[in-house]
């Protein structure tokens, strides 16, 4: 997550937008999402080295950050909270109640298809708006950064650093459209 959101700074900043507005709304979703982010990265580095520990509340709650910043996203991108209040905030609302209610008993992939709905939910407004090259520029890094985590095992275990590593391509996209 540090990689995507000092990236976003740097394009913000480097394109002159102004300190207010859709863009920085997206990188501050960004930054208040981060401590959570890397909480629970922090939580698997020591699974890994051997630490017994519980990493399900800092799962969720990295989790929850991402929809939190799916609806954001929306609502910047679509620029209309009707239909943020009507699609994304609902969605993720349940989303949300389902990884902290299931937190311990569901399945791990019934967890990323929902993540999965988000983005393309997120990113919806793009496509409605035409903008093809962002929308298939950030469809294909969320595709790709998805395939390295899911290959994260046959990788070593660079496969899910990999897929934060596409966060950066993937976020160009995304406030390219929203500039």
């Amino acid at each position: 997550m540090t990689l995507p959101v000092s990236y976003g700074c740097w394009l913000l900043c480097s394109a002159n937008v102004a300190s207010a507005g859709a863009p920085w709304m997206i990188v501050a979703s960004q930054v208040c999402h981060l401590p959570f982010s890397m909480a629970y990265h922090i939580c698997c580095a020591r699974i890994a080295s051997g630490v017994p520990v519980d990493d399900t509340p800092y799962r969720c709650l990295d989790q929850s950050g991402t929809h939190v910043m799916a609806t954001i996203t929306f609502l910047c991108l679509s620029q209309s909270g009707v239909f943020t209040l009507v699609l994304a905030l609902p969605w993720n609302a349940y989303c949300i109640c389902m990884l902290w209610l299931r937190a311990k008993t569901e399945v791990r992939y019934s967890r990323f298809v929902r993540m999965f709905v988000s983005a393309l939910l997120a990113l919806s407004p793009m496509a409605f708006n035409e903008q093809w090259r962002n929308w298939l520029g950030s469809m294909f890094c969320f595709a790709a950064g998805s395939a390295l985590f899911g290959l994260d095992a046959l990788l070593g275990g660079w496969g899910h650093p990999l897929m934060h590593v596409m966060g950066v391509p993937y976020i160009h996209y995304i406030l390219t459209a929203a500039i």
